[in-house]
């Protein structure tokens, strides 16, 4: 017959191991865990003669930079014609459009949008400065 032996260093199973019946006397200190269900790995604790799984995973943490296209996504269908057709809008006056002009040369020479970096978020809020995107988006935009 076969079992299962773990391991336990520091109170935590270090590793689980196979062996005959006959081997079981040679790994003295292992504890049996073939016939606990659920059956304990490596990383579960032990304590007391008890076994825990071990915790979750952290979750990931949000995305924060995006392809250029992944951040054009962010965007309305609407707030892009916008955007990408400020030159002729004659509600903004010039100074504006030169900001704008700036804007999207800066996100146009990244490889990436981090909505973290200061210049993205700088962009973005003057967007809706200018009218581009209502005062409410930049926060929607720029939210992981």
């Amino acid at each position: 017959m076969i079992y299962k032996l773990a391991q336990i260093t520091n109170g935590v199973v270090a590793t689980v191991i196979a062996c005959d019946e006959e081997d079981t006397n040679i790994f003295s200190g292992y504890i049996r865990v073939d016939n606990l269900t659920p059956e304990p790995g490596p990383n579960w604790t032990y304590s007391n003669g008890t076994f825990a799984p071990p915790p979750p995973p952290p979750p990931a943490p949000p995305q924060t930079i995006y392809t250029k296209f992944g951040f054009r996504s962010r965007f309305t269908l609407q707030e892009l014609v916008g955007i990408d057709n400020f030159a002729t809008n004659t509600t903004l006056t010039a100074d504006q459009k030169a900001t704008l002009t700036t804007i999207i040369k800066n996100f146009d020479a990244a490889d990436k949008i981090d909505l973290k970096n200061q210049t993205t978020i700088d962009g973005v809020n003057y967007l809706a400065a200018a009218g581009l995107i209502t005062t409410a988006r930049p926060n929607q935009i720029l939210t992981p």
